[in-house]
C-alpha cells in the first residue's frame, strides 16, 4: 500500500491511497532508521500505523506500507521506548 500526502488539516495529514480514496491521519513521529526514514501515523480509530516515509521530487511525500515484520518490530520498539 502506498499512500501520497494530499493535504493537511490541523493536527492530521491528508492522505490518499491508490485508489484515490482520502483519509485522516495524525503524524505522531519521524524515526530516522538506517538511512531511511519511518512515519508513526493513526487512523482516526487511533491505530497506529508505522510506514516508510519518502519525500520525491517537487516536496511530494508518500508513505509505504512496511512488509518486512523484523524492521516492523524494530521501528516500533524504538518509538515505544525511544531511540537511544
Amino acid at each position: 500500500m502506498v499512500l501520497t500526502k494530499i493535504g493537511e488539516r490541523e493536527d492530521k495529514i491528508i492522505l490518499k491511497n491508490e485508489d484515490g480514496n482520502t483519509a485522516l491521519f495524525g503524524f505522531l513521529d519521524l524515526i530516522p532508521y538506517k538511512g531511511k526514514e519511518y512515519a508513526v501515523i493513526t487512523d482516526e480509530s487511533d491505530e497506529a500505523y508505522i510506514m516508510e516515509f519518502r519525500e520525491g521530487a517537487g516536496g511530494k511525500e508518500t508513505y509505504r506500507e512496511i512488509t518486512d515484520d523484523a524492521l516492523y518490530d524494530v521501528l516500533a520498539d524504538l518509538f515505544e521506548n525511544g531511540e537511544d
